[in-house]
């Protein structure tokens, strides 16, 4: 009887061992074989001010691997990609282990965006890169082909002696926003000139959901005064690009009340008064100059 107890001791103790690499995350297994493919074809949702082709353009990118306590195994630069949509690179001998994490900045080093590959070079663990900004090098609504672009892959298991395919889908980050304008039937209003007044000047590199990440002061600029485009069908539009960001509130939504009324609260905005103009500076807005007849 005592020989069993003994025999049950020892595969408990096996179990518990298994259990404890797994859920611990053992970085001391072997080397591990990386295939690693991003692509930045979901980027398109609707029509841009760049074209399809160059919204999705990689012209380079960097690449990271923490270990699941965030440090940092691999940091990598890969330049003159100038691939359209999906870029593909093996990367051998990363330390095997559970709960990896797998980053890729990429279109860096351009002068739309101060981010350069001096500064990822500095980022020494997980924390220091999902902390990463980057902010505009002027007051620019255009990008070209010059699309900052992240995307991150986490409680990824790399296991040893053996190829791990790992998929990275790329997102920009700025929202596109598209203006068509059109007049109720019996109205004409001959459109002149457009503005976009309050655009985040700096952005977080990785999604990020902080609230008032970044002070009002020095990180907002309004545009120069632009014409408006003509397209195909001969509607009037515009488009152009912002980084997406959330400023501090003047004052939040309650939480208690119905959500009609919780609802209602998103479209109200403190606005000022200045030279029968007003200025909102809660969110960013667009101006419409023209003629009505």
């Amino acid at each position: 009887m005592k020989k069993y107890i003994y025999h049950a001791c020892i595969l408990i103790l096996l179990i518990i061992a298994c259990q404890d690499d797994k859920f611990k995350g053992n970085e001391n297994n072997g080397n591990a074989t990386l295939t690693l493919r991003f692509n930045s074809s979901g980027n398109t949702i609707s029509r841009a001010v760049s074209n399809d082709e160059e919204e999705q353009l990689i012209s380079n990118a960097y690449v990271f691997v923490f270990n699941q306590d965030g440090s940092k195994v691999f940091g990598q630069f890969y330049a003159n990609i100038s691939q359209p949509t999906t870029f593909q690179t093996q990367i051998k001998d990363i330390p095997a282990g559970n709960d990896k994490t797998i980053a890729v900045v990429a279109n860096i080093n351009t002068p739309i965006h101060e981010l350069n590959e001096e500064q990822l070079n500095n980022v020494a663990n997980k924390a220091e890169l999902l902390a990463l900004t980057s902010r505009l090098q002027d007051n620019f609504l255009e990008r070209g082909t010059q699309f900052l672009m992240s995307g991150i892959k986490e409680e990824t298991d790399l296991i040893a002696n053996q190829q791990n395919v790992i998929d990275i889908p790329l997102v920009r980050t700025d929202a596109k926003i598209r203006f068509n304008v059109q007049t109720k039937e019996g109205v004409t209003f001959t459109p002149r000139d457009w503005q976009v007044a309050v655009i985040p000047q700096k952005v977080s590199v990785f999604p990020n959901t902080t609230q008032g990440q970044f002070e009002f002061e020095n990180n907002y600029f309004n545009s120069i005064w632009n014409n408006f485009e003509t397209s195909s069908t001969g509607k009037i539009t515009f488009a152009f690009y912002t980084p997406e960001n959330k400023i501090n509130p003047r004052e939040a939504i309650p939480a208690e009340g119905t959500f009609a009324a919780q609802y209602a609260l998103r479209e109200k905005q403190k606005k000022h008064p200045i030279l029968m103009a007003v200025k909102r500076t809660e969110i960013t807005n667009t101006l419409i100059n023209g003629q009505p007849t």
